[in-house]
């Protein structure tokens, strides 16, 4: 695995051999920059562009988003598979580029 970074923010790209009627599973753990998100508005939104691969039918992907100590989840472009505590989950099938946002506040600012 590789990142990348450019104007347009960071990439993490790689390549892996796959067998046909074969299937690989890959994870991997990326702490964000703290230039990320804007923390001193009402609401700080992350912002993560996932980009299907061309010529493939599709994926699943499993998206875990971490939101910091102090803060509070309060809504997203996809909605969760799972919320617990400060773990938010996505899981769905990655068929097309695919944008999620993910809001948050400081934590008792309702």
């Amino acid at each position: 695995m590789e990142l990348l970074y450019g104007t347009g923010g960071a990439a993490l790209t790689g390549l892996i051999t796959v067998e046909p009627g074969q299937a690989r599973s890959i994870g991997f753990v990326y702490d964000l920059p703290s230039g990320v998100v804007d923390w001193h508005g009402k609401i700080s939104t992350y912002s993560l562009t996932l980009q299907h691969q061309p010529g493939t039918l599709g994926r699943n992907v499993r998206i875990e988003v971490v939101i910091p100590e102090g803060y509070e989840f309060v809504g997203s472009s996809i909605t969760p598979t799972d919320v617990i505590a400060q773990n938010i989950m996505f899981e769905f099938f990655l068929s097309r580029d695919t944008v999620i946002t993910v809001d948050m506040r400081p934590a008792g600012n309702a």
